[in-house]
């Protein structure tokens, strides 16, 4: 917890001032803002703990009153994770979130002089600040509508898909989440010493959700939950990357018969950068895990994965081909008991085992129409260039080379779509396919 909010230079200034005697700690603490006394705290001695509570200043009777630094401590713990996930990060050092400005938690600036004052500026009453306990329940509540408000779309309405298939993973994760249906907003009702012109960009809330009373984290919930959290966000960009990684090497063993979806061309050209699609992979697998690390919560990055199908596809030509191949008589029935050499007749056993695999598991995306062994991949390029358009579009084939514009199917339904990654059978379905289009250009060149 000391290493979360206290650095080296906190930790320095703590140890020289412990060598000091109590009587010049004063003047120093006198020019600190209330949040830089807790880091203060969290390497704090006998001599400049008994400063902190016994000081002249009008913050003393917070620490004197609240009596255990730790829960200070787990407070501005929180306080520094939700002003780093939930809002935007400012450009300047000056541009702070509105809510640590003139908001519920304007008091963690404030200095000596704003503390004898009142803090007439802030949403924090001045009996409050005269109070220990009763800051320490208005920060916990503050803190408490934030977090819940941050989280509330994902753990509400996509719990399914955002959390729950990686909860497992991070240890006591299923245990705080299940208490999240029992935590919500019970009325929202608009601030009237707030101005509601200020736009969300200026780091204000435009509401206050009121949260049920009985189901509110303490201090050490909250700081498990934001580190719990946290850590199923990072497992979650993990597994998306783990997925680009695998194509990205796939693409490298494959690189003329795989294609990103949106690619119109039907063969491979013959100047083809092999090495820009999986190098392109492995940056935004880099970058998912890089953004899940260090951006807000409410930041939705599912790159190459917000659509049905996956990154990479079959070209038309490896379609055509197989289709052509499968579709000779008797070709699916055959179980190696044809003439010819005994290497060649392993090969073709293995090759018919592979393509009735194909036939009988694809994937969603690749399959269309009536279920046959011959347009089970047939219509994979129509089939993929309807995909993100819903469940509930019309019926119309869609050609591969055109993007449809996000202004005509709605952005906000595209963004509702089941994003997962994807599940290692329909991977291997790829790989196999990938694997078998190779073998039949070596054993059917006639046919290309």
């Amino acid at each position: 917890m000391t290493s979360k909010i206290a650095n080296s230079k906190f930790r320095r200034i703590s140890l020289n001032l412990e060598k000091l005697p109590c009587e010049l700690h004063e003047p120093v603490l006198a020019d600190l803002e209330f949040h830089q006394l807790i880091r203060l705290s969290a390497h704090a001695g006998p001599r400049l703990a008994w400063s902190l509570q016994n000081s002249l200043a009008p913050w003393s009777p917070c620490f004197r009153q609240q009596g255990d630094m730790g829960e200070w401590q787990r407070l501005l713990s929180v306080s520094d994770s939700i002003r780093k996930f939930c809002f935007a990060q400012p450009k300047t050092k000056d541009h702070v979130p509105w809510v640590f400005e003139h908001g519920d938690l304007a008091f963690l600036v404030y200095k000596k002089a704003q503390w004898a004052r009142g803090g007439t500026t802030s949403l924090v009453p001045e009996h409050t600040l005269r109070n220990g306990k009763a800051l320490a329940r208005h920060w916990l509540a503050a803190l408490n509508h934030i977090v819940v408000d941050a989280t509330w779309s994902t753990l509400h309405d996509d719990y399914a898909r955002t959390v729950e298939p990686w909860a497992s993973s991070v240890a006591g994760a299923k245990d705080v989440f299940s208490k999240i249906p029992d935590i919500g907003i019970m009325t929202t009702t608009t601030r009237s010493n707030e101005p509601s012109t200020t736009l969300r960009s200026k780091y204000k809330p435009r509401a206050s959700k009121v949260v049920n009373a009985k189901t509110v984290f303490t201090s050490r919930e909250l700081v498990r939950f934001v580190d719990l959290y946290q850590q199923v966000r990072v497992k979650r960009a993990e597994a998306f990357a783990q997925e680009l990684y695998r194509l990205a090497h796939l693409y490298d063993a494959h690189a003329a018969r795989l294609k990103m979806p949106f690619d119109p061309r039907l063969h491979a050209p013959d100047d083809l950068n092999a090495a820009h699609i999986p190098t392109t992979m492995r940056c935004q697998a880099r970058r998912l895990v890089r953004l899940a690390q260090c951006t807000r919560w409410r930041r939705s990055d599912a790159f190459k994965h917000r659509f049905a199908w996956p990154a990479l596809i079959p070209y038309d030509w490896g379609i055509q081909l197989f289709n052509t191949v499968v579709q000779k008589p008797g070709f699916l029935d055959q179980d190696g008991a044809e003439e010819g050499p005994a290497e060649r007749e392993a090969a073709t056993v293995a090759l018919v085992k592979q393509c009735r695999y194909i036939v009988a598991s694809p994937p969603c995306w690749a399959t269309g129409g009536p279920k046959t062994h011959t347009n089970a991949v047939a219509r994979l390029s129509s089939k993929m260039g309807r995909q993100h358009l819903g469940e509930q579009a019309p019926d119309t084939s869609i050609p591969l080379c055109i993007r449809v514009d996000k202004t005509d199917i709605g952005w906000r339904e595209l963004g509702k779509l089941h994003v997962v990654p994807r599940g290692e059978a329909e991977l291997q379905w790829l790989q196999t396919f990938a694997e078998v289009t190779a073998s039949m250009e070596q054993g059917y060149p006639n046919l290309l």
